[in-house]
């Protein structure tokens, strides 16, 4: 079995760690007990979790589920187990950071400087000359340069998600009224339209993912309940799930069941081909009783 280098401190924490050891593959493992690197405030850092770190994030998320006005909320241990997952797997989830030579990372924020408000002048009322004229035209042609810059900036974006990413949205857009699942790791992820209906019809967390300086809706739910999950909401929606680059469609259930008009062919001669009556029901496309 796995073992995590996390310290449990009470027995809902080693409830929690336990779970983790029995489920978690290697690639995880290896996050937990060794840390990531991330990037902030243009610094290499290392983000390391616990289970302190992991049960405030479950306060919280906890939190978001009570009714409104309630002090409590009642949670089942599956749905914890799931935020566990979640949180060692999610890299954009923060716990403690380290400076690379093992010290802790401490941010230092300065005062943002003060802004002095200027008065400025009321505009005067008076007949435009061929300067402003002029002057006109090339405010014209600085708004198509900023247009066609943000265009630019939008095609720079695009480059910033990896391509599996863009393969799920192209999925997404093939399939709009499917919900799109991609298998990641320990995790069965969702994003964007998906991410917000599966958060409401399953009960999930809505997060976020960080893609560079961009982040997308994400939700998700670990492997080994991907049947339980999904179950949820195979009567209302059909399902694309992407795992391994195989790509798995599962069609809603439809609640009315179509009336099967079948047909009644006496057979007499028992010597009959056996290939033959085969091909005679695939005719009628199965609906060919043979006796």
């Amino acid at each position: 079995m796995i073992k995590l280098n996390l310290e449990p401190k009470d027995k809902e924490q080693e409830i929690i760690k336990a779970y983790l050891e029995e489920n978690v593959s290697e690639i995880l493992a290896n996050k937990i007990n060794n840390g990531v690197k991330i990037q902030k405030d243009n610094k290499t850092l290392i983000n390391r979790k616990t289970l302190d770190t992991f049960m405030k994030y479950a306060y919280e998320e906890a939190r978001k589920l009570a009714v409104k006005g309630a002090n409590s909320a009642c949670i089942e241990d599956k749905t914890v187990f799931a935020w566990a997952i979640h949180y060692f797997e999610e890299d954009s989830i923060e716990g403690i950071l380290f400076n690379e030579d093992g010290t802790e990372y401490k941010n230092e924020i300065s005062a943002p400087p003060k802004i002095e408000k200027s008065v400025k002048p009321k505009p005067e009322n008076k007949q435009a000359t061929l300067f402003d004229l002029m002057d006109l035209s090339t405010n014209t042609q600085e708004n198509k340069d900023k247009i066609e810059e943000k265009e630019e900036i939008v095609e720079e974006e695009k480059q910033e998600f990896p391509e599996w990413y863009m393969n799920y949205v192209d999925k997404q857009e093939s399939y709009p009224d499917s919900l799109v699942f991609i298998k990641l790791g320990d995790f069965y992820e969702a994003y964007n339209a998906t991410a917000n209906i599966i958060s409401k019809e399953m009960n999930l967390t809505l997060t976020k993912k960080k893609f560079g300086t961009l982040q997308v809706d994400m939700a998700g739910f670990p492997y080994h309940v991907k049947d339980d999950y999904i179950a949820k909401v195979k009567d209302k929606y059909s399902c694309i799930i992407i795992e391994n680059d195989n790509v798995e469609f599962t069609q809603k259930q439809e609640q009315k069941q179509e009336k099967v008009e079948t047909l009644s062919v006496d057979i007499h001669n028992k010597t009959f081909d056996k290939f033959l009556l085969k091909t005679i029901s695939a005719l009628f496309d199965g609906k060919v009783k043979l006796r």
